[in-house]
C-alpha cells in the first residue's frame, strides 16, 4: 500500500482548508502527493483574568508546508496568526485566526480536544 499526503487545516498549516495542500493534476485538482514537508513555530503566553493565570493562553503561530509528487516541484505554503488557548473542564479548547500568505485568505480555525 502506498501513503499519500495532503495538508491544510487545524492540525497542519493553518490559513489553509482540511487538506487543501497537496500535489496537482494536469487540470488543477489537488491530490495526494508522495513526499510532505511540515513545520510549525508557536509561541504561547499566559493571559491573566481576574487574577487567573492558569486556564488561559495567547499564541501567535507560523505553519509552513508543501506536498507534491517530485522534490523538486514543493511549493511552500505559510500560514500565520494569533489564537486562544482555554483549559476546559473537558479539555483544551484553542480558537485560531489564521491568514493563508498564497491563498490570501483569512480562517478561523476551532479545536476542541486533545491531538493524538
Amino acid at each position: 500500500m502506498t501513503l499519500m499526503f495532503l495538508a491544510g487545516g487545524d492540525n497542519s498549516i493553518r490559513g489553509y482548508s482540511y487538506q487543501s495542500i497537496g500535489a496537482k493534476t494536469d487540470n488543477g485538482k489537488v491530490i495526494g502527493g508522495r513526499y510532505l514537508a511540515a513545520g510549525s513555530v508557536e509561541w504561547q503566553r499566559p493571559i491573566s483574568i481576574r487574577g487567573n493565570t492558569q486556564d488561559f493562553e495567547h499564541a501567535v503561530f507560523v505553519d509552513a508546508g508543501a506536498v507534491g509528487d517530485d522534490t523538486s516541484n514543493l511549493y511552500a505554503r505559510v500560514g500565520v496568526g494569533t489564537g486562544i488557548r482555554w483549559r476546559s473542564p473537558v479539555g483544551p479548547l484553542q480558537a485560531d485566526l489564521a491568514y493563508g500568505l498564497q491563498k490570501r485568505q483569512l480562517r478561523l480555525h476551532l479545536r476542541l480536544g486533545f491531538t493524538f
